[in-house]
């Protein structure tokens, strides 16, 4: 359940770097609220769905909205009225990097660039770093979030306190929020959703950022060879 991969560690500093990264292991869970009343009605973990919520492409990920839940649950009166054909539920859909057992005091930086912000409207897509009460009762006992904002780089940071029982489980990702959606079924939805996404990346650094850190990995060089002297 624990992944480390994308993850950069340091037993210096104690810190936990999550960065938009294919390469980690990335989790997807949803949680569903009643249409009629925002009423918690269930969870499950779920890696991704039919019509891909989320996806990579290269570097970049994209964030949809859910095209695939009502497809896949339209003759279930718990997700669809039969009668009308309209949705009972709504969901938010995690997806997530996470790691087991952060230890105490542990700070956790989350880094992302907003590329597009190009869900429609009634659908809302944060970026997320949290703390879960782990094994127990997996309540969130710390939470950070930011908007994702077309060409906007931000951050999200927090410091791991106890909580209080079980075991910390950082995670740190995105949350899509809103109805679902037929992705073929023009009767119900005459604008299928299938070009509307929110696109992420890791934050490229500045020319002049570089030139920084340039700069001091040639004073290190320096300070080295004077060592060895």
């Amino acid at each position: 359940m624990a992944s480390l991969a994308g993850l950069v560690t340091s037993s210096l500093s104690a810190q936990l770097n999550f960065t938009v990264d294919p390469g980690a292991a990335w989790n997807g869970f949803v949680n569903t609220f009643s249409v009629a009343d925002d009423s918690f009605q269930f969870g499950f973990g779920y890696g991704d769905f039919p019509n891909a919520q989320s996806t990579f492409s290269g570097s970049t990920l994209s964030l949809g909205a859910n095209k695939g839940i009502y497809d896949v649950e339209a003759a279930n009166p718990v997700w669809v009225n039969q009668t009308t054909g309209d949705p009972e539920l709504y969901i938010e859909y995690a997806f997530y990097q996470e790691v087991v057992g952060a230890a105490i005091g542990t700070t956790v930086n989350f880094d992302f660039e907003t590329i597009t912000q190009g869900l429609p409207a009634g659908y809302s897509v944060v970026a997320f770093a949290a703390v879960l009460d782990g094994f127990v009762t997996w309540a969130t006992t710390q939470l950070e979030t930011a908007p994702l904002v077309s060409g906007v780089t931000d951050s999200l940071s927090l410091v791991v306190a106890s909580p209080g029982t079980g075991t910390p489980v950082v995670q740190a990702g995105f949350r899509v929020t809103g109805p679902i959606q037929p992705s073929l079924d023009e009767f119900f939805n005459p604008n299928p959703l299938t070009l509307q996404y929110a696109t992420v990346q890791t934050p490229v650094p500045e020319p002049s950022t570089y030139a920084v850190l340039l700069g001091f990995a040639a004073l290190g060089l320096v300070i080295y060879r004077r060592r060895k002297a």
